[in-house]
């Protein structure tokens, strides 16, 4: 893969929680989404198919990834409706129902 061509500054997203650089990319194959979460150190880059792919995904099924992609969280964290939430998501309980 070619190196990304940056278009104009990011746009920067947070909240007390998490912060997001977002930009519009161009590679050798096509425009992407560069995703850095300066927290973390973490970059991704997203092609439009993942972007729009993601519009198909319910708020638990996103809940669900997000669980998973967090360090120290257990395969048994479930996403439960209801209660509190963070960002419009559900909260997550263990599967036996604690917090």
């Amino acid at each position: 893969m070619t190196e990304p061509v940056s278009g104009p500054a990011p746009l920067v997203l947070s909240n007390e929680f998490a912060e997001v650089h977002i930009r519009r990319v161009v590679h050798g194959l096509g425009t992407r989404l560069e995703i850095v979460a300066p927290r973390s150190g973490r970059t991704t880059y997203v092609d439009p198919v993942v972007l729009e792919g993601l519009t198909a995904l319910s708020s638990d099924h996103l809940t669900a990834i997000v669980v998973a992609g967090v360090p120290g969280n257990d395969d048994g964290l479930q996403p439960q409706p209801g209660g509190t939430s963070i960002g419009g998501l559900p909260p997550v309980v263990d599967s036996d129902g604690t917090r």
